[in-house]
């Protein structure tokens, strides 16, 4: 049987046998959780599979959670296909909404060496080290 992944908010991934597997799992770290006032927002934790795995739903206190097909973790955007170019595609676009944001600022100033600090502490991270921005 292929692996079910679960997402959860807060950097959690939990891979599973099963989606029942993943179910159960989510039950008793959400129990464990709450012990130190910590929930499992069901909203914006997320189901994604393997080829291999099973369709079968992922419940989590009886709400069905959602499939995607990726996510963003730790900045990065996965996929099942292990496909790296909508993750290329993502930082491209974020560096380009960076250099929006400092365009003004770089045509108004002369000082070469701003410029290159402002370029290298805004778009830089956005473009190379796939910041959420």
């Amino acid at each position: 049987m292929g692996a079910c992944g679960v997402v959860v908010r807060d950097d959690i991934v939990l891979i599973t046998r099963s989606p029942d597997d993943a179910s159960e799992v989510l039950r008793r770290l959400d129990e464990e959780g709450s012990k130190a006032g910590l929930t499992i927002n069901k909203t914006k934790t997320k189901v994604t599979r393997g080829a291999f795995s099973s369709r079968q739903p992922v419940l989590f206190h009886g709400v069905l959670l959602e499939d995607v097909s990726e996510y963003v973790y730790l900045g990065r955007l996965l996929n099942m296909e292990n496909d790296i170019k909508p993750e290329i595609e993502r930082r491209g676009r974020a560096g380009w909404a960076a250099y929006n944001s400092i365009k003004s600022v770089l045509e108004d100033t002369k000082d070469q060496k701003l410029r290159a600090d402002l370029f290298n502490s805004t778009v830089l991270p956005a473009l190379c080290y796939a910041n959420e921005t």
